[in-house]
């Protein structure tokens, strides 16, 4: 079975949304180990050499038990144009580091394309390959209820009250004026993209 993974920003020195992490790593291990003891992500990274200067992304590799923790500088990605692909019935609700389902479809976009936009059967917008969506129009935020993976920016943002979570047809994109793309790394506001980058593939 291929292992979980938690992707932890941090900025500074400082652990970003660790109770989060904690709770979906958790949550998994329950789910798919019937593993009833916690794991602790913040006194495990506090027991790493963890780096103090700059924006740094800290991996955490489990299954059962903690597997391996490593840190490397993060560079955000440069995304210009999104391609619009049906996913069908696709399966993420665990965070794997082995996705192959999610790697067909993004080996599959066009070359001038750095992300895509999944759709389910019903053609509702649900996440790209690396993030989930949130969709801005005069200045309200709204992710869409059909997402894969229960991203833990995400879910900070709902928590906060901050990004409202609602059903978004394909159709409905053309009513809101900008999208973010978010992840554990990537608040709304680091890459954010007029709604036109959605494209479907030529």
């Amino acid at each position: 079975m291929s292992l979980l993974v938690e992707s932890i920003r941090i900025v500074n020195g400082k652990i970003r949304l660790i109770d989060f992490h904690n709770a979906r790593a958790n949550s998994s291990r329950k789910m798919l180990f019937g593993s009833t003891d916690q794991l602790n992500l913040y006194k495990q990274l506090r027991n790493s050499a963890i780096p103090q200067i700059g924006e740094v992304k800290c991996r955490v590799l489990y299954g059962e038990d903690i597997e391996e923790i490593s840190f490397q500088p993060y560079v955000r990605k440069e995304i210009k144009q999104i391609q619009i692909m049906a996913g069908g019935s696709i399966n993420y609700r665990h965070k794997w580091v082995e996705r192959p389902q999610l790697d067909e479809l993004f080996y599959k976009k066009a070359a001038d394309m750095q992300e895509i936009c999944i759709l389910d059967e019903q053609d509702h917008i649900t996440d790209g390959y690396y993030y989930n969506y949130v969709f801005e129009r005069d200045g309200q935020l709204f992710t869409p209820q059909t997402y894969l993976l229960p991203g833990v920016m995400r879910a900070a943002l709902i928590a906060k009250g901050r990004v409202i979570e609602t059903p978004i047809h394909i159709n409905d994109v053309s009513k809101f004026e900008f999208v973010h793309l978010i992840n554990a790394m990537n608040p709304t506001g680091k890459i954010v993209l007029p709604t036109s980058a959605l494209k479907y593939g030529s």
